[in-house]
């Protein structure tokens, strides 16, 4: 038997950064804008914000390998 690999449903913050490669700031930006979609955990000071694979499928669709956000060179 071979063990599948098994991608999570949700990711955190940081991890959607990397995923993405642009700065975590840029990931709360792009849930404010209603780019990534997200649901909340917790409460007060400890919450914490997942955001779907699904979602992150969704915006990381596009042409720049970098990733949709990044600026180009100058």
């Amino acid at each position: 038997m071979s063990a599948a690999t098994v991608q999570p449903e949700f990711y955190s913050v940081a991890d959607t950064a990397v995923i993405l490669g642009v700065s975590v700031w840029t990931v709360y930006r792009m849930v404010h804008r209603g780019d990534l979609r997200c649901r909340k955990t917790g409460r007060g000071k400890g919450n914490k914000l997942l955001i779907s694979r699904r979602s992150i499928d969704q915006v990381g669709v596009s042409g720049n390998p970098r990733g949709p956000y990044r600026k180009a060179p100058l």
